[in-house]
């Protein structure tokens, strides 16, 4: 029976090969495109059942309060590149003053390439973005800062 894929030429050698690599890496996922072509591969995480491991939808950004208790601070939910734009160059999402809500797209973190929904889990104004446009942001890191409405 042929596949009812078509591999575009690319060589299932490399992608063994590819699948080896990943193995012996801390990487969990890993997408390529080669003309018409897409290949992704995922890993489940360690030690956890296949009904365990993380979905590709938006989660929420861990929030802490800010140090008066007032307001709420945003958390990076990945490690990337921080956008307040799902292009590069496109118009941000949200300015400062902006009124938001639980689960609003604060902006976006590229991760290989793909951005990442950063939404919102407090509600409230935007105060102040944390990091600038462009930069990298590690796990945890906060964002954006709310104020209460």
């Amino acid at each position: 029976m042929a596949p009812e894929f078509d591999l575009g030429g690319i060589d299932t050698r490399e992608i063994g090969r590819l699948m080896e690599l990943l193995a012996g890496s801390d990487v969990e996922e890993c997408e390529i495109e080669q003309g018409e072509s897409r290949l992704s591969l995922r890993r489940r995480a360690r030690g956890l059942p296949a009904s365990d491991c993380p979905s590709s939808e938006p989660t929420p950004s861990p929030a802490l309060e800010d140090e008066a208790g007032e307001g709420v601070v945003v958390q990076a939910t990945a490690v990337g590149l921080f956008y307040r734009s799902e292009k590069r160059s496109g118009p941000p999402k949200i300015e400062v003053g902006d009124r938001i809500a639980v689960g609003d797209v604060l902006g976006y973190i590229e991760v290989m390439r793909l951005p990442h929904s950063v939404l919102s889990t407090g509600e409230g104004i935007v105060d102040a973005f944390l990091v600038e446009e462009g930069q990298p942001v590690e796990y945890g890191q906060p964002l954006v800062a709310l104020r209460p409405a």
